[in-house]
């Protein structure tokens, strides 16, 4: 039990604070009115922010916080497994 502790110890650490920076730095766009393919990048700021309530068609990048939330699981899983291996190769 204290070896699966001390292996999952900083994936879960990391993972906690991935997603505290993703919350205070989450991607911003703004649509255009009428086509929306049409999209301009506002930059970052956080996710209960007010700062684009005056920017028409201001919304939340979706896509760009789900593919930073996917490479941050994937970079935490890949750590917790080489802990894991490495717990394993020295006992």
């Amino acid at each position: 039990m204290d070896q699966l502790r001390r292996s999952l110890g900083r994936p879960m650490l990391m993972l906690i604070v991935g997603f505290s920076l993703l919350c205070f730095f989450a991607p911003w766009q703004q649509v255009h009115p009428s086509d929306a393919s049409l999209v301009h990048s506002l930059g970052r700021a956080t996710l209960w922010t007010h700062a684009y309530d005056r920017v028409p068609g201001a919304r939340l990048d979706s896509f760009e916080l789900i593919l930073e939330t996917t490479v941050l699981v994937a970079i935490c899983v890949l750590v917790g497994f080489s802990a894991t291996a490495a717990d394993n190769s020295s006992a």
